[in-house]
């Protein structure tokens, strides 16, 4: 049996298992589980001796299979178990509280509030007792100055409170990703200082954050700043979403006529933007034969995400949108999908919520699977478009990424965009002239602003040109519309996406030819 049938039995059983376990967590803490688990184990391995070569092909596809099992009940069953007495979870829903802690990621600044996520250290209640805590909180300053930065250390006091959900929204689930077990309403916030020790004698000193994560967060802001300076809203907040993920001071009736259109995802750092910036630098080193492009295009792109703040999300995108341009540069196709599950095992081994509850993720390994797979059905369409700098490429990736994300995001949303194929089609090939003007624009402003303004009005022209089409096709008839589909009707439409692409791929393609995205 090929090695490779063995790592698509683990994998896939990995995989499928992590999936259902999200209804059933505690089953994996069961002794009576996991002591027969690994007498299956066992007996399975004796037989791999016993039997004779055809019967043992078959005990080794079920041996990946029991040990992508384990592997899967062994990541949720250290993922989901009860946190510390200390963990701040333990005491949500506390009045005038007094908290110490540091800032741990960057600072989501907004309009109308700043939000810090702290990672604490200690905490006082009101009858005056003090303990050590751990975990992070979400601390919302409505005041938004003194204007405080990661790495900080900060005298909190306010309410902790569990977070609550939002029309439906389960925000503490959205939190839990990152860590966040609650929320600080009604903070009063200062620095830290020598004089806190009284109050909290084991607080200070410890080990601070790492200073570099606080120098790009200032250069991330500084590049923001310089972009407000050469455009005006909504330009600027649109273009800060493209080049840095800020999607925060956008209007909110431009997002929904991205959202209408099903173009949104353009508006943050995903695995397509990251996808969009591959195509772009190919499209840029069209000189150098395609292999060559793959290491100087992915180390920009770990530069990219180093700039950017490289938080979990972004990470996350560049590793799938280099597992996309991966995709690109192999000629086997099953090459290419044990590197995605193989992927989607790591990240998953890491934080196995990442399937259950993360869209970001769901629509990132979705949009990386239409892209190494979808690319023979999108071809037809879009051979009038021009290879200049990877225009054609980058409307490929869109078109091929829709296709899968579509059913998944009429799963989450329950609306279904009527014009998004018309939307992407005359707005993808505009995104990396967008971003790469941008771009450009704002690194000349720091050397030379007149030069930099002058090369901004291009920017504005390309940016202008794209809301406009967002919003002519966002307010036509039934442009969007609310549909309420159930996950067994996702699988069926799954299941006919991949029926109809075998179809195309065993009629179009020759075998062993490289997908023709790649060409």
């Amino acid at each position: 049996m090929r090695h490779s049938t063995l790592s698509f039995a683990f994998l896939l059983t990995f995989l499928a298992t992590i999936f259902f376990l999200q209804w059933m967590t505690d089953a994996t803490r069961t002794p009576i589980f996991w002591i027969a688990l690994v007498i299956a184990i066992v007996f399975n391995g004796i037989s791999l001796y016993a039997l004779p070569p055809r019967p043992r092909r078959s005990a080794a596809f079920v041996m990946a299979g029991l040990l992508g099992l384990t592997a899967a009940c062994a990541t949720v069953t250290w993922s989901t178990w009860e946190p510390p007495a200390s963990h701040i979870s333990h005491f949500l829903n506390r009045m005038d509280v007094t908290l110490i802690g540091t800032v741990a990621s960057e600072p989501d600044r907004r309009p109308s509030m700043t939000q810090y996520t702290v990672r604490l250290e200690r905490m006082q209640d009101t009858d005056g007792f003090k303990r050590d805590v751990t975990g992070k909180i979400l601390v919302r300053d409505s005041k938004g100055w003194p204007r405080y930065a990661y790495g900080d250390r900060l005298l909190l006091h306010g309410n902790l409170k569990e977070p609550w959900s939002i029309d439906g929204f389960d925000y503490g689930k959205y939190l839990a990703l990152q860590g966040i077990a609650a929320i600080l309403t009604s903070a009063t916030i200062e620095k830290a200082g020598t004089g806190d020790a009284n109050l909290f004698p084991f607080a200070l000193g410890r080990s601070g954050p790492w200073i570099g994560f606080g120098a790009l967060y200032a250069l991330k802001e500084h590049f923001e700043a310089q972009i407000e300076r050469l455009l005006p809203e909504p330009h600027a907040s649109f273009l800060a979403g493209l080049l840095t993920g800020a999607r925060r001071s956008i209007p909110k009736e431009i997002l929904n006529d991205f959202n209408a259109t099903s173009t949104s995802h353009i508006l943050a750092i995903s695995g397509y933007n990251i996808t969009i910036i591959l195509t772009l630098i190919g499209g840029m080193l069209f000189w150098l034969p395609f292999r060559w492009r793959f290491i100087p295009s992915v180390a920009l792109v770990a530069a990219f995400t180093l700039f950017t703040g490289a938080s979990a999300s972004v990470v996350r995108a560049a590793v799938m949108g280099s597992l996309g341009l991966f995709a690109l540069q192999l000629g086997r196709q099953q090459n290419v999908r044990l590197s995605l599950l193989w992927t989607a095992f790591f990240m998953l081994l890491w934080k196995p919520q990442y399937l259950w509850n993360d869209a970001s993720f769901q629509l990132s390994f979705l949009a990386v699977v239409g892209l190494s797979e979808a690319a023979a059905l999108i071809n037809p369409f879009t051979t009038f478009l021009p290879q200049t700098l990877g225009i054609r490429d980058a409307t490929r990736a869109t078109l091929s990424a829709q296709l899968f994300t579509l059913p998944w995001i009429i799963l989450l949303f329950g609306r279904l965009s009527l014009i998004a194929p018309v939307a992407n089609l005359l707005i993808a090939p505009l995104i990396p002239l967008a971003m790469l003007f941008g771009f450009v624009s704002v690194c000349i402003s720091v050397l030379s602003f007149p030069i930099g303004i002058l090369l901004s009005y291009a920017t504005w022209g390309i940016l202008s040109l794209i809301l406009l089409i967002a919003h002519f096709l966002a307010h036509l008839p039934y442009a969007s519309v609310e549909v309420k589909i159930g996950r067994s009707m996702t699988a069926v439409l799954y299941v006919c996406i991949g029926l109809l692409i075998v179809f195309v791929q065993r009629v179009s393609i020759p075998a062993g030819r490289r997908p023709a995205l790649a060409t």
